[in-house]
């Protein structure tokens, strides 16, 4: 039929021809489980992006001819649905075109748009009409990937329209992206903004779908379908009874007057201070955590059984998809009294009683039929967790590409396969899809927030058609002044500007008030004239800098301090790339090309300059602070899209091991070499999903010992009380640790062996006050509490056996390894900050810089009272 009918049959060949006559490797997508990220509970068709649809992405779709000759097509082409379903589309007509125009009606109204958008067109093809054939609606799991891909198609196309704005800039998706991270920002403040005009929020409802409501069996039955196979079905009676749970809720006042709502499948309400239930009376009206008697309420009591029981889990059922490390994850929830009625229900062949029931309302869960869960919230320390888990956005899991024998797919091409296998995708749903292909909203809240435009004064925006009057314009309000201005000139004190003024002269001396107003007079005529302010160290000329750029910053006039440097290089080389994110490669590429003016470079890549970039893929990635596994590899040099125009090169020997003459050296250096690199390519010990066990060889270890800090340190240091005078004893040996902590307890017991005169070095901690707000909060910081701060990148106090060069402010050492070896160095008292601080506020701490190192741990036995103090570095040790 379709050889006959479909005109793409006859011209591009059949996937199943292809697949016959090359041989494929059968490959499938492996869901893996976790606390985040959790597999799928229903058999359902769904797509899965890797990362998140983003303006960047694109999909490359390759069709092949019968003579063989291969055509790339984009997925908004009109023919692509028709090849992609054949057999919901048997004659190949086109589908979607984006030229496709309204139907003229005499009493339409006037549209802003008179071309039919993606997701108008998948809404209408998703109706039921009678005079149409109901085949694509009745083909079940191919509905579902039609309805799934077609999502995919809308957001695409709209991600297209972003990436046509931005030619040649980097794209960012705003705040007014449905479902863009800044989206999802702006909804967390919004609902801040409401809390903090309300007050917190009291309670927290859960509504999940019911599958077997009596209004989806009435639609389905007759068909022969099941409702996970009509998914348009389950969004819109689910957004029926959503809305008149929620009018339920806020105008009936179910639960009490509600003052304000955010709902986002889950709800969070806040109620009218005369209904905040205060007492624990109150709170059983509204809150039940007991089966009901079967007796007296079945119709409760089966309900409850059907749809408010977890679990269970613990000990009756330690294979719980809930339990963690032999836990339930739902601790930490609030506590309810659950008393022992003598009530219970069986649950596959487990006697369950109030100890595994959900928090549910009787009243609502009798009116909807489905899984209610209703929780107290917490009035202080969960307010914010709430707000950004209503507002986490989308569905995620984490995927594998496994062989049908269950072996991980091998990437030759790649340095570590880890970084191609594991998978962080965007779990697409048919039922997210429909209810995004309708346009219904994903969130809500009342009341409304009104957000204000940032902007720079004269510089906000202004919109007008063609045929507006210029004079009407012109007198437009919005012209001169706009919300943002407004509201914040109704924030100013009047008597600000004439404050300002008067300390600013009282600063100023006689002769430096006559330079200042002569420079701000000329700035004021805008003539342009050169000055030249001449004086010797100590006239404070920086403050006549600062006091003028401080004046004319102030009137939103712009001061510019300029330095020129030349870019000459034409060789750039960066070593251990692949440690730095991929963020900055990307700056310099951009930064390179609008510095280099000449047009036939700003088209080419870095600005036509040689980039050299080297390291190694098995070694420590960028480091994304609490980012997941995908987050880290996505930050990589090769997730960007400079990586498509690079050339790699590759060095396989290894040097290292020609330079060893020993045979037998040799062969134990090489097979740990290997056995390192297996680790790095994730081979080494069994087959694994990236968690695994790997067999460390045993002459790598100390087996036998009773204390492990003394074993470590006599094998690495023997006879240290003999060789601690002895420079070249230290040169070769250091113990490495992954913890500053570690390597400190480690410090703390060699230097308790070595004998010789301790003194402790004590750090001065104090708050910056240059980049901290003056606040009574930071003033109350005691100097006990500062010393006790340790964060990375900051050192801590120690205590330090010193020869007697050393003094209270300074400490003298030799260098005994590296190219400076023999030469005497001082190590004086720094004032250091962490470059990324976990705190509301900089601190500097001021201490000699012994044990500093941010990815090192050494071990310092440079500082005993019968020798030189020695620093050295970690190359050339044998142990």
């Amino acid at each position: 039929m379709l050889d006959e009918n479909n005109a793409h049959a006859k011209s591009f060949r059949m996937a199943r021809d292809r697949l016959t006559d090359t041989q494929v490797h059968n490959v499938r997508l492996k869901l893996i489980d976790g606390r985040t990220y959790n597999i799928p509970s229903v058999p359902e068709v769904a797509a899965l992006i890797a990362g998140d649809i983003d303006a960047n992405s694109n999909i490359d779709i390759i069709v092949e001819t019968q003579n063989g000759q291969l055509q790339r097509i984009h997925e908004l082409h009109c023919s692509y649905l028709a090849l992609q379903y054949p057999l919901l589309f048997p004659y190949g007509e086109d589908e979607y075109r984006t030229d496709i125009l309204h139907r003229d009606t005499l009493s339409g109204k006037k549209r802003k748009r008179n071309r039919l958008t993606m997701r108008k067109w998948f809404a209408y093809r998703l109706q039921c009409r009678p005079n149409e054939g109901q085949t694509l609606l009745h083909s079940r799991k191919l509905f579902q990937q039609f309805v799934a891909e077609g999502y995919t198609m809308i957001e695409s196309e709209r991600l297209s329209y972003v990436r046509c704005l931005c030619q040649g800039k980097r794209i960012i998706l705003p705040s007014t992206f449905v479902g863009s991270p800044r989206y999802m920002d702006q909804l967390y403040f919004d609902g801040i903004s409401i809390c903090s005009h309300v007050g917190f929020p009291n309670l927290f409802i859960t509504f999940t779908c019911n599958p077997n409501w009596l209004e989806i069996h009435r639609l389905l039955t007759p068909l022969n379908l099941t409702a996970i196979d009509r998914p348009k079905i389950i969004s819109r009676i689910f957004k029926l009874k959503y809305e008149q749970m929620l009018s339920h809720l806020t105008k009936n006042h179910l639960l009490g007057k509600v003052v304000a709502w955010l709902p986002h499948v889950h709800l969070l309400l806040f109620l009218h201070t005369n209904n905040k239930y205060p007492s624990l009376n109150d709170i059983d009206h509204i809150i039940s955590v007991e089966i009901p008697s079967q007796k007296d309420d079945p119709e409760l009591y089966n309900l409850v059984q059907n749809h408010m029981i977890h679990g269970p889990c613990g000990i009756l059922r330690p294979a719980s998809p809930c339990m963690k490390e032999g836990k339930c994850n739902g601790y930490g929830y609030p506590v309810y009294c659950r008393r022992d009625t003598g009530q219970t229900i069986t649950k596959n062949g487990i006697i369950i009683d109030n100890r595994c029931i959900v928090p549910y309302n009787p009243k609502l869960l009798k009116k909807y039929q489905a899984h209610i869960n209703i929780e107290w919230c917490n009035q202080s320390t969960s307010i914010k967790y709430l707000f950004k888990y209503i507002n986490k956005g989308y569905d995620r899991v984490t995927v594998v590409m496994v062989h049908d024998d269950n072996e991980t797919v091998p990437h030759a091409n790649t340095p570590n396969g880890e970084i191609k296998e594991y998978l962080d995708c965007r779990y697409i749903s048919p039922c997210e899809s429909t209810w995004r292909i309708f346009g219904f909203p994903i969130h809500g809240r009342k009341p409304s927030v009104e957000r204000l435009q940032f902007h720079l004064p004269s510089q906000h925006s202004v919109f007008y058609q063609d045929h507006d009057d210029i004079d009407d314009l012109l007198s437009n309000p919005s012209i001169s002044e706009s919300k943002f201005i407004t509201w914040m000139n109704t924030k100013d004190w009047g008597s600000a500007p004439y404050l300002r003024n008067l300390f600013v002269l009282l600063l100023l001396t006689d002769q430096q008030t006559k330079i200042y107003n002569q420079i701000i007079q000329a700035v004021n005529k805008n003539e342009g004239e050169m000055f030249f302010l001449y004086g010797y160290g100590g006239t404070r000329k920086t403050f006549i800098w600062k006091t003028l750029a401080a004046s004319l910053r102030v009137d939103n006039k712009i001061v510019i301090m300029v330095a020129s440097s030349g870019i000459a290089s034409f060789l750039i080389i960066w070593d251990e790339a692949p440690m730095a994110h991929k963020f900055c490669f990307e700056a310099l590429d951009r930064s390179l090309r609008d510095a280099i003016k000449v047009k036939s470079s700003s088209d080419k890549i870095f600005g036509g300059k040689v980039m050299l970039f080297g390291g190694d893929f098995r070694q420590i990635l960028p480091v994304i602070p609490r980012g997941s596994r995908s987050d880290i590899v996505n930050s990589n040099i090769n997730s960007t899209c400079l990586w498509n125009h690079c050339h790699v090169l590759a060095l396989s020997k290894n040097m290292r091991l020609e330079a060893n003459t020993d045979a037998i050296d040799k062969e134990e250096t090489a097979a740990f070499a290997k056995w390192i690199l297996n680790i790095g390519d994730g081979i080494a010990g069994q087959q694994n999903d990236g968690y695994g066990s790997i067999e460390i060889p045993k002459d790598l270890i100390i087996t036998e010992y009773d204390d492990p800090l003394y074993a470590i340190v006599n094998s690495i240091f023997p006879n240290l009380s003999h060789h601690h005078t002895n420079p070249e004893y230290f040169q070769i040996r250091a113990i490495l640790a992954s913890t500053n902590e570690t390597i400190q307890e480690v410090n703390d017991y060699i230097l308790s062996l070595i004998p010789g005169d301790q003194m402790e070095y004590l750090s001065v901690d104090y708050v910056d006050k240059s980049e901290t707000l003056e606040s009574s909060h930071f003033r109350s910081l005691t100097t006990e509490f500062l010393n006790s701060l340790t964060t990375s990148n900051l050192i801590i106090t120690s205590k330090s056996k010193l020869d007697h060069l050393s003094s209270k402010h300074v400490i003298a050492a030799d260098i005994i390894s590296g190219k400076n070896i023999d030469q005497n160095v001082y190590i004086p008292r720094m004032s250091m900050s962490p470059s990324q601080s976990p705190w509301p506020f900089k601190l500097l701490r001021r201490h000699p810089k012994v044990n500093h190192y941010p990815q090192w741990a050494f071990i310092y036995l440079n500082l005993s009272s019968h020798m030189d103090n020695y620093m050295w570095h970690c190359q050339g040790l044998n142990k």
